[in-house]
Order: C-alpha cells, then structure tokens, then sequence
C-alpha cells in the first residue's frame, strides 16, 4: 500500500502541470455550461423545462430496474473512459483528451445551472 501510495504521489509530482491543465479544461467548460444556461433565451429555457417535467412524469410512473440502469451508467462512462485511455498512449491524443475534458465539465455545468 505505501508503495502504490509513493508512486502515486511521484507521479503527481511530476505531473502536476499536467493534472493543472485538465483541471483548468474542466473548470472552463463548467464555466461554460453556466453561461450557456444563463444567457439562454426564454423560449428555449421553457421548452427545455417542459421537456424535464415530462421526462420526470414518465420515470415516475414505472418502476426503475437498478440493474439496468447500472449497466447504462457503466456503459455510458466506459464510453468516454475507454478513449481517454487509449489517447492517453499517444502523443497526439492529449489535445482530443483535453477536449472531452471539457466537453464533460460543459455537461456537468450545463447540468447543474439548469437543475438550479
């Protein structure tokens, strides 16, 4: 445990401009998210609602198989983890990371500001 723990930490070490940069791409595209939720037009942010309270109604009227739903979920992540990690091999994949770094943090901001 201690050795995974100092790799781990030597690994950060040598890294930390690196994880500061995914940081940074995933903080503008929250950034974004917000934006764009905020600055959207009142007709678009009332067909957006509407479209969640019937989304909503219709999950409440079935009952919710968890076992399908892990493996959706599991399935939907394995699809953005799979291509981080095979970018991640070459050289050339670290622009294309960053990209799908932000393109997350604008669907978690996008999220977030439109729940709120």
């Amino acid at each position: 445990m201690n050795y995974l723990l100092s790799k781990l930490n030597a690994t950060f070490r040598d890294k930390k401009a690196y994880f500061f940069i995914v940081l940074i791409m995933f903080c503008l595209g929250i950034s974004f998210g917000l934006y764009t939720v905020k600055y959207m037009g009142a007709s678009d942010r009332k067909d957006l609602t509407n479209y969640f309270f019937s989304f909503t109604n219709s999950i409440g009227s079935q009952p919710t198989n968890y076992g399908n739903l892990l493996f959706e979920v599991l399935k939907k992540n394995m699809l953005l983890i799979i291509p981080i990690f095979l970018l991640g091999l070459t050289f050339f994949g670290a622009p294309v990371i960053l990209i799908l770094d932000l393109l997350k943090g604008f669907t978690l901001g996008y999220t977030f500001s439109f729940m709120v």
